[in-house]
């Protein structure tokens, strides 16, 4: 799920594919079935490398390959086939009227927002209210693909796009919600996650099944290549197909906050570093430390007593 400009009625089913390329950018792939009672627009954050210009984005069509999901989700064997609900078409849509360079591709109108600020050269209608963004001031400096849903309810095609990122060793997937205008503390979480990385691919050891997570990354590896069940020519060069998929599945009631996924071999453990809250993980060190501590002069004040009573 993510950020719309208005309150929608149901959002699930949402699919991310995220992968860093050699050119310091970042390839995104996002998909969802939605339903909103007036026409809507899904707000992205992303982390841009800065400066960023408006046409430093680029969006990509998936229109011709509405099954790219459901391909990356055939290299794990055994997962029941996901149910696809029917695009319901709307036969008129509002017209755009933005200062901002407007892109057709496919089933949406996309812009992309430098700044908070530009949001002012968008329709209103498609635009969150800066005091939903400045709750959440980490995204004070991100630009946002904005995309105009030209439907109210379905399973549009993927979305499609590459930024240039600020992060070399993090995978982004904007997972943030922000669907009555709110930010809440904790939401109701229905994702899949997909990314690509040749280092995680040297870390992970051998499939064992769509739900056995790799002890390495926390994710579920391929069985094989993405080259054996994508469509090279349909998309667009965002799959490596000589590398491994890496999958995960959020659900239920989690925090609201997006998701990094650390890259480098350094900072994979039994679950992504960056997954882990770093204020829990500084208390447990504390009290390891504290622990240690109480032993030490636990132990020391033995040492004293046995040495007296042999005196």
């Amino acid at each position: 799920m993510c950020c719309f400009a208005k309150a929608v009625q149901s959002v699930a089913n949402t699919r991310i594919f995220s992968r860093l390329t050699d050119q310091g950018t970042q390839f995104l792939v996002y998909q969802m079935d939605f339903r909103s009672v007036n026409l809507n627009a899904m707000i992205l954050p992303l982390p841009i490398a800065l400066p960023t210009r408006e046409e430093g984005v680029k969006f990509i069509s998936l229109e011709g390959y509405s099954r790219f999901f459901a391909d990356l989700d055939r290299g794990f064997p055994e997962l029941p086939k996901p149910y696809e609900k029917s695009i319901v078409p709307e036969s008129t849509r509002s017209a755009v009227d933005s200062q901002l360079q407007v892109h057709e591709v496919g089933d949406y109108v996309a812009s992309f927002v430098p700044r908070v600020d530009d949001f002012s050269r968008l329709d209103p209608q498609f635009v969150i209210g800066k005091d939903a963004w400045a709750k959440i001031p980490e995204y004070s400096d991100y630009g946002y693909a904005v995309f105009q849903l030209k439907s109210l309810s379905g399973t549009v095609h993927p979305i499609a796009m590459e930024f240039p990122t600020r992060w070399e060793d993090r995978v982004f997937f904007p997972t943030v919600h922000i669907h009555d205008g709110e930010v809440h503390e904790v939401e109701h979480f229905d994702h899949t996650l997909y990314m690509q990385h040749p280092n995680w691919d040297k870390k992970v050891g051998a499939y064992a099944g769509p739900k056995s997570k790799d002890r390495a990354t926390g994710f579920v590896r391929s069985k094989l290549n993405a080259a054996n069940y994508i469509n090279g020519e349909k998309c667009s060069g965002i799959v490596q197909p000589n590398q491994l998929l890496h999958r995960t599945i959020l659900k239920g009631t989690l925090p609201n906050r997006d998701k990094i996924a650390e890259v480098t071999l350094q900072a994979i453990t039994s679950s992504p570093l960056s997954w882990i809250n770093p204020f829990s993980f500084g208390c447990a060190t504390i009290a390891s430390s504290l622990g240690w501590l109480v032993w030490r002069r636990e132990r020391m004040r033995r040492e004293r007593f046995r040495r007296e009573v042999v005196d």
